[in-house]
């Protein structure tokens, strides 16, 4: 991930019966004025996100809640979005250019066993 902290992560996740989606400014960042802006709504202010989470990705079994988790995750940013991910079970990895941190479930996916990078693959429960 452009921006994102090295990481020793899986390059590939199996999936089975599962989605991932990717929410983050990589392609729809617009620049004005010597700043950049992100393309994604804090729908509480009105105003474009303004923290440093470069992307966030969603194991879901269905595609659509996929994309909606990783969307509110980013607008939550990395405390509260990880810690919404934890108390709600959700696989989730969030990026930023200084860390990256990935709630448990998330590790359950690509950690163990089986994974090409030692994990399982992922399927849903």
């Amino acid at each position: 991930i452009p921006g994102a902290a090295p990481e020793q992560a899986p390059t590939a996740i199996a999936l089975r019966d599962m989605a991932i989606a990717t929410s983050g400014d990589l392609y729809h960042t617009h620049h004005w004025q010597g700043r950049s802006y992100s393309h994604t709504l804090d729908a509480r202010s009105g105003q474009p996100i303004a923290h440093d989470l470069a992307s966030v990705s969603v194991l879901h079994p269905e595609c659509m809640h996929a994309d909606a988790l990783a969307t509110l995750l980013t607008v939550l940013g990395v405390e509260a979005g990880l810690a919404f991910a934890q108390q709600h079970a959700i696989a989730a990895r969030l990026a930023s250019a200084h860390a990256t941190h990935c709630s448990s479930a998330w590790l359950r996916y690509t950690s163990g066993p089986g994974h090409p990078q030692g994990g399982a693959a992922a399927t849903a429960p």
